[in-house]
């Protein structure tokens, strides 16, 4: 199950693009978007609190996932919830395990610096394949 079936949806959400003028951290993986690097800032309001925060444009990525896959994510759960897709519903495609991975490793190469941000298939994984 998603864990986006759970949640109440937001009263109000906004997200967009934006170009860093300085350090931020994901509120995904919480490494550090560096200056000039894209991002996604989101804002909105849930159970009558207000949130804002940034996701580097890889965690993005693997939230568009969750959104093909489920029609939306838990901000700051995402990896949590790509994992209980890959280890209880059983979806075990290349393209999960690769985000699951790299969202661990922090999107870090294995030589210096950040890996290229991942392009996701154009088919939704089969449920349960």
């Amino acid at each position: 199950m998603c864990m986006a079936d759970m949640a109440d949806p937001c009263e109000f959400y906004v997200e967009k693009r934006v170009r860093a003028r300085k350090a931020h951290e994901c509120f995904e993986c919480h490494r550090q978007i560096a200056p000039g690097e894209i991002y996604l800032h989101a804002a909105g309001k849930h159970d009558g609190e207000m949130f804002w925060h940034k996701t580097c444009q890889h965690c993005a990525v693997a939230c568009e996932w969750l959104m093909r896959e489920c029609n939306g994510y838990l901000g700051g759960a995402v990896l949590e919830d790509l994992q209980q897709h890959w280890d209880e519903d059983g979806i075990r495609t290349r393209e999960l395990a690769r985000l699951i991975r790299a969202m661990e490793r922090k999107w870090q190469a294995r030589r210096d610096g950040l890996m290229p941000v991942p392009k996701l298939d154009r088919q939704p994984a089969a449920m349960g394949d």
